[in-house]
This record gives C-alpha cells, structure tokens and sequence, in this order.
C-alpha cells in the first residue's frame, strides 16, 4: 500500500505539543517545524485523513492554513523501490 506524505500548518492552537498529540491520534505524524504549527503527515489514507483533520480542527476550534500533497522526490522512489 503506497502511502502519501501530506504538508498541514494549524493555526489556532496555543500549543504545538497539544496539536501534535492530536494528530498523532488520527495517523502517523512526524514534526517539520513545530514553531509555527507545520506537520508532515504520512498516511495510506488521505480522502480519509482530510476529513478526520478537519472535525478534529472543528472540535478543537482550529483552522487549517495549509493542507497539501508533497511531491516525492527521485530518491524517495529509489528508498521504495528497494524496500520492495
């Protein structure tokens, strides 16, 4: 199952700890700048995570500045084409 890497900034929050606890409850999230609330998000599901990002911003009184694919780059398709 091939995963996509999605680029999120949050914005509303008081603490990027809180935020990405959070994140981490609804799929795997590793930190890029945690200054200004942005997160790379790797999933396998993204119609799905987007919806779930959303509520969670919702319930929380968030708001998502940005919410993109990354582009993969030649060399993370080499690293997967040797894993598999």
């Amino acid at each position: 199952m091939d995963s996509s890497i999605l680029k999120v900034k949050i914005g509303g929050a008081s603490d990027s700890y809180e935020v990405y606890q959070a994140l981490q409850q609804l799929d795997y999230v590793q930190v890029v700048n945690n200054q200004n609330f942005s997160f790379d998000l790797h999933t396998t599901q993204e119609k799905r995570f987007a919806q779930d990002l959303f509520l969670l911003c919702m319930e929380r009184n968030w708001y998502i500045l940005r919410l993109v694919a990354a582009e993969k780059s030649l060399e993370d398709i080499f690293i997967q084409l040797r894993k598999n």
